[in-house]
């Protein structure tokens, strides 16, 4: 029983040193005064990834309507403010979501994109959309419905439909027709707008519709 004892105490006394805490034969920048032993383990800090709100009512920004409005952008207001392009954005969006149907969809009635052609286009898609039209677009796109204005079924530029008109009687006027598959007569620079029947007091008189909403030089009806 006495060498039993004893026995303990040895192996408590030998292994003293290992029980130790390591902090004991720490320096001041943490490492260990005794090679031996090895430097602890470094304590990670935890990483947290930072995630940007985004509003529950976003909506996904659809690669073919973002070009198509885009393109209405181009074509239809290059060079008009900021307001008057979003009112047109706005407007192609909810006309075609009236109709069931989309953009893109409705821009490409014809089979492709094309200049405005009645309601068969009801808009013109011919140009290419740029950087400032794709960004509008998707400003316009990733807002939910319940954000649009007043729906509206028409909309024209009263002074550009007014130089329009001008332009086709000068093609009719030298000769040409509106059936004109390819320029005729003595005016062939008018020869796109050989479609163009009406000013704007014409169109306000066949729309007879309510005027929604003026916005610069635009006017939209239902």
């Amino acid at each position: 029983m006495k060498w039993a004892i004893l026995i303990g105490l040895l192996l408590l006394f030998l292994a003293g040193p290992a029980l130790a805490s390591t902090t004991d034969d720490l320096d001041e920048n943490g490492k260990n005064l005794d090679p031996s032993r090895g430097d602890p383990p470094e304590l990670v800090p935890a990483i947290t990834e930072e995630v940007d709100d985004v509003p529950d009512d976003t909506e996904e920004v659809d690669a073919n309507e973002l070009e198509a409005i885009g393109r209405v952008l181009a074509s239809e207001c290059a060079s008009h403010t900021d307001e008057e392009r979003e009112a047109i954005a706005w407007h192609v969006r909810t006309y075609a979501a009236h109709r069931k149907s989309t953009v893109y969809d409705t821009s490409r009635a014809r089979g492709d994109w094309s200049e405005q052609l009645g309601n068969r286009p009801p808009w013109s898609t011919s140009k290419p959309a740029r950087a400032r039209d794709t960004d509008q677009a998707q400003a316009v796109l990733v807002q939910p419905m319940s954000a649009a204005p007043a729906y509206a079924s028409s909309f024209f530029e009263p002074a550009q439909q007014d130089l329009c008109s001008r332009n086709a009687e000068r093609y009719r006027a030298g000769g040409g027709s509106g059936a004109d598959t390819t320029p005729q007569g003595s005016a062939p620079q008018y020869f796109r707008f050989r479609h163009y029947h009406l000013n704007a007091d014409g169109v306000r008189a066949k729309w007879g519709g309510v005027l929604v909403r003026t916005v610069g030089r635009w006017e939209f009806y239902r």
